[in-house]
């Protein structure tokens, strides 16, 4: 009698599986034939308006969220966050101005502007990497919404990087420029994800502290490296097309 009651479940649960990916090809392909979608994935002017536009939306919420706890809680640490995202936000708001209008001479300037924009924001970065390890702050997931929050950030930060990778052979500044800013900000949420993990799961050991140092001090490094190169390679492609024989 189980064998018959296995084979029953066990052919239910093939079959429920293999209806479930029919339905969601069909709806894939549903999807796809979308009109709106389909120039998101050929268009990119539209693609990078769109993650500007919305990018830029969050950034702008969260600044004045963080910044009304900053100011009600007293807390230097919501002051930082709050500093963070504003840096954010100014940065995707120039970009998004006439994100896919003007010369490449414009377009390198406003690179070049994204890559000063990531230097003034290593200041609130190290103000946060500093209040969460020498002050202990930390985001507080409730429940299990922690591992909604570790899988969204590791797909943020594998998603920029694939970006980057994909994108290389754009010859577009300020597309360049808004990965670097995607890039940035999957870091960050993963210090802030580490943070959270130790807070829920740590016991304050002294090697937390260190992980977290460690992890702040990479975070800073690849951010300020990024704003180099952004300046720098801007700067050099400026000159070139004001003297091209230079």
């Amino acid at each position: 009698m189980s064998g018959v009651i296995y084979a029953v479940s066990a052919y239910t649960t093939t079959a429920t599986a293999v209806r479930f990916v029919a339905v969601l090809k069909r709806c894939r392909r549903r999807v796809l034939a979308n009109r709106h979608v389909q120039r998101y994935r050929s268009d990119l002017d539209f693609k990078l308006r769109l993650r500007l536009g919305a990018s830029f939306s969050v950034n702008l919420f969260y600044s004045v969220y963080r910044a009304a706890l900053g100011i009600l809680l007293g807390s230097a640490w919501f002051g930082a966050t709050a500093a963070y995202y504003l840096v954010l936000s100014c940065a995707r708001f120039f970009l998004l101005r006439d994100a896919a209008g003007g010369n490449g001479s414009s377009e390198y300037k406003k690179c070049r502007f994204c890559g000063w924009m990531l230097a003034v924001l290593t200041v609130p970065i190290i103000a946060i990497d500093a209040s969460a390890v020498y002050g202990g702050n930390a985001l507080v997931y409730p429940g299990h919404l922690i591992y909604a929050a570790a899988a969204y950030t590791f797909y943020s930060l594998t998603l920029a990087i694939v970006n980057i990778c994909r994108n290389r052979s754009v010859r577009s500044p300020v597309y360049s420029a808004a990965n670097a800013l995607t890039l940035t900000t999957a870091l960050v949420s993963m210090f802030f994800l580490q943070g959270a993990m130790f807070h829920a799961f740590g016991d304050g050991a002294d090697w937390e502290r260190s992980m977290n140092l460690i992890f702040a001090v990479v975070v800073i490094v690849l951010v300020t490296s990024m704003s180099l190169y952004l300046i720098t390679d801007s700067a050099r492609k400026i000159s070139k097309l004001k003297d091209p024989d230079a």
